[in-house]
């Protein structure tokens, strides 16, 4: 599935002119553009690179199968690590990526494997979030009908 950036460049690309225009981006230390670990592609993240940003931050949440499933994700593990060589690949040292934890039933396992495939792909910076599933949202709605199941089934 393409992002809408992705199938329509031009408002994002007079986004970033006219911020250029506006701010003094030598003065900026981080601009950062952000991705889906299923929507992202090289060419994607390269337009960006090229128009200035020279950070990439990705929400992957988790790198567990079943959560990511419980969690509705779009993408899988695989994609949620390869994320990090696309970026690579289209000229990014900078790389963020984003963890949640504090799911019902999560695990201290859990969250090991987490860090350890983090650690293994030498990121520079790493936010973790609490879960909160937020009122209205459709996972919310799901929780409140069937409850939560943990990543053991």
């Amino acid at each position: 599935m393409a992002s809408l950036c992705q199938e329509h460049p031009a408002p994002f690309e007079h986004a970033s002119n006219y911020g250029k225009s506006v701010f003094d981006i030598s003065n900026i230390s981080e601009w950062t553009i952000e991705g889906s670990p299923d929507t992202v592609t090289s060419e994607y993240l390269s337009h960006f690179k090229n128009h200035g940003f020279n950070r990439f931050s990705c929400g992957v949440q988790s790198f567990d199968a079943t959560r990511l499933k419980h969690l509705a994700r779009r993408h899988n593990a695989e994609q949620a690590i390869g994320v990090v060589q696309i970026a690579r690949d289209a000229g990014f040292e900078n790389i963020s990526l984003d963890l949640m934890c504090g799911f019902p039933g999560e695990t201290q396992e859990e969250i090991k494997n987490n860090i350890e495939i983090i650690s293994q792909l030498g990121i520079k910076q790493l936010s973790f979030y609490a879960f909160r599933p937020t009122e209205g949202t459709m996972l919310r709605r799901v929780i409140e009908k069937q409850g939560f199941k943990n990543s053991d089934g």
